[in-house]
């Protein structure tokens, strides 16, 4: 086996291992919540399947990692571009998650689209203004008024 093929499948292993993690954490995080509720499903019941869905998809990488030939695969690692993307993307993703209980979900939701169109997507920031307003618009129908989630308020908790 050369070298190349050697090192995808150690990144395979590794990247199968911290997905197992990740579901793990979500597995055991879940089961604190309540997994029914009086009317169906609990708050629980989402994040646990979901943990069970990761940790299968981790053990079926690692599964794969371990037994397919590479037949000389060569690796292919993402240039300095792509990397800087994928930074800006989850940099942008975790202050989402961040910001979302002080500034609110529709604030948040609306900074963070108009910050992937301005700065990954590199588009004009009056399309990527337009289309972060009418996104979070779209989102405040269906989750606030439609399906009547209660939504992180934050500095809009101050306008009632």
């Amino acid at each position: 086996m050369d070298r190349s093929a050697n090192r995808k499948r150690r990144i395979d292993q590794f990247s199968a291992l911290v997905w197992l993690a990740a579901g793990a954490t979500v597995v055991t995080e879940a089961r604190t919540l309540e997994y029914t509720s009086e009317f169906g499903p609990g708050p629980g019941f989402f994040p646990f399947w979901l943990g069970l869905v990761v940790i299968a998809l981790g053990l079926a990488l690692l599964v794969k990692s371990a037994f397919r030939p590479t037949n000389g695969e060569e690796l292919a690692l993402p240039g300095r571009y792509a990397v800087r993307q994928m930074f800006l993307v989850m940099a942008s993703f975790f202050g989402f998650v961040f910001l979302a209980e002080p500034v609110g979900f529709l604030l948040g939701i609306g900074l963070l689209f108009l910050f992937l169109l301005v700065f990954v997507e590199r588009r004009g920031w009056k399309f990527s203004l337009a289309v972060s307003v009418v996104s979070t618009l779209a989102f405040w129908v269906v989750f606030d008024r439609a399906l009547q989630l209660q939504l992180p308020r934050g500095l809009l908790g101050l306008l009632d």
